[in-house]
């Protein structure tokens, strides 16, 4: 398997991560769009097509739930990733490289090395609030990996 720390080879995403607040708790869903892409996507579910390379992927917290949401303090706390299930703990699924969160943790930046064998990468983003009440989202990443063809 291709290290997770590769430079980004291909075109990056960017993904919005809303957070509104109808109710009691603040309900989460995310948008994203590839460079050069056909517009903004959305769904619990973003591809990462074949051969297609390692990708730099932004998510940019946009908190409109009133609780004044915050990306945990570290990027591998702010971000949870496990292969096949939702990670109860923290890890990168041997996929995910981390970078650098914004100095109001509103933005993090991470790298997808897509490769090897396909894959489901279930991730967690967590949040704290400004009681420091945390709260999580748990979309998936669906790597198709490293061009193979499989019959």
């Amino acid at each position: 398997m291709q290290d997770a720390t590769t430079t980004p080879t291909g075109k990056p995403y960017k993904v919005t991560v809303h957070a509104e607040k109808p109710g009691t708790e603040p309900m989460f869903w995310q948008e994203w769009e590839e460079e050069g892409g056909s517009g903004e996507q959305k769904g619990e579910v973003i591809p990462f097509l074949a051969g297609t390379g390692s990708r730099l992927v932004t998510f940019h917290l946009k908190d409109e739930s009133g609780l004044k949401l915050r990306f945990a303090d570290r990027p591998e706390q702010a971000m949870w990733v496990r292969i096949g299930k939702c990670p109860d703990e923290a890890g990168n699924g041997g996929q995910i490289a981390f970078g650098p969160l914004d100095s109001n943790r509103m933005t993090l930046k991470v790298v997808n090395s897509n490769c090897g064998m396909p894959c489901d990468l279930w991730y967690r983003l967590n949040f704290v609030d400004e009681n420091k009440k945390e709260w999580n989202y748990d979309p998936i990443m669906k790597n198709d990996g490293g061009g193979f063809t499989y019959f």
